[in-house]
């Protein structure tokens, strides 16, 4: 059943759904959808929760079903705003999650327990696809929220996980041969026809060839492979289609991604800060991959192994999961869940 949280003074409610608490400790799950795709994309992961003692909590993001709209003024924001206006704009989002999931804990009286080794505790914030934008954002302005909240949550928050993010939406330009069946990349994708086209593409399989080389030469941008159908055809079959959205929804996700990217950047960054670092002490960063996501999914696991590197080591983890493409979620639930947990527990 989906439920709201109200996260501002204004009247602003971020809606989710819940997989409820297992018998016993637990660590608890946020986390954030992509574009297109609402929450209802982790309803086969939340089946999965109790049986591996997590409560698994999917909020949906703005502008879509159930939670609140983002105003006339806010889109214009996007368009045409400043700089300032745009900072702004991203920082909101992630305080917004933040709030959620103070209030979250708060409602629903789970035991403030801070992660020790050996036990089960405390939070754990996952961004999928475009929702990565938002759970770098929480993490980023961790110190814009009130210090009651700010001394709650700094402790609780141990593992962020980056699942199948693009280099756009982490800040950096996108690679060369990048292409995607969307308007704003291909101007002979007819409007009407790029919906349709998008979620076919973006959850079908891909079939590179050897990423153990780390060469764009072994990507394949465009073609998706004939190993699997995509994930889509699961989805109609299943008569959850309205996991999908359009409309309002790209509304706001299309000029979103394109505007945002120096906002995007500045939250990637942080990741490698010592402020980061000093203000969540438990905090440790991971990015999982699809082998047979699209390809810009393992070619920004490559670009975050060299930023790691570059900066001594240490700050995020990546991997790219054989078996897996975009929609691990929902075609490999099980084995999604598991890699979420290998991250959680340090065994990744």
């Amino acid at each position: 059943m989906t439920e709201s949280i109200l996260v501002d003074q204004q009247g602003t409610k971020l809606a989710y759904t819940d997989s409820g608490p297992p018998s016993s400790a637990y660590t608890t799950i946020f986390a954030v959808h992509g574009l297109a795709f609402n929450a209802g994309i982790f309803e086969r992961v939340q089946a999965c929760a109790k049986r591996a003692n997590v409560r698994f909590v999917a909020a949906t993001r703005r502008n879509y079903q159930g939670s609140t709209p983002f105003t006339e003024a806010e889109l214009k924001v996007l368009n045409g705003g400043s700089a300032e206006e745009k900072n702004a704009f991203l920082a909101k989002r992630g305080v917004e999650l933040l709030i959620f999931i103070d209030k979250f804990l708060a409602d629903q009286q789970i035991p403030l327990q801070a992660p020790e080794k050996g036990k089960t505790g405390g939070v754990a914030i996952i961004g999928w696809s475009l929702g990565n934008t938002v759970a770098l954002s929480a993490i980023a302005n961790l110190s814009s929220i009130a210090p009651d909240a700010q001394a709650r949550l700094a402790p609780l928050i141990h593992t962020l996980i980056l699942h199948d993010p693009s280099k756009n939406i982490l800040g950096h330009a996108s690679d060369a041969n990048n292409w995607a069946p969307m308007n704003v990349i291909d101007k002979t994708i007819p409007k009407k026809s790029e919906i349709p086209f998008f979620v076919w593409w973006v959850s079908s399989y891909f079939q590179h060839g050897d990423l153990s080389k780390r060469s764009h030469e072994e990507l394949e941008y465009h073609a998706p492979g004939f190993n699997r159908p995509p994930t889509v055809y699961s989805l109609a079959s299943a008569d959850r289609l309205s996991v999908v959205e359009s409309g309002a929804a790209l509304k706001a996700d299309v000029p979103y991604q394109v505007f945002l990217r120096p906002q995007f950047l500045a939250s990637y960054n942080s990741l490698f800060s010592k402020e980061l670092k000093d203000l969540l002490p438990n905090l440790k960063a991971f990015l999982i991959s699809g082998e047979h996501s699209a390809a810009f999914s393992p070619s920004t696991a490559w670009m975050v192994q060299d930023h790691d590197k570059e900066h001594g080591g240490g700050f995020i983890k990546a991997k790219i999961l054989r078996g897996f493409n975009h929609f691990s979620a929902w075609d490999e639930p099980e084995s999604t869940l598991q890699a979420y947990q290998d991250c959680i527990t340090r065994s990744f």
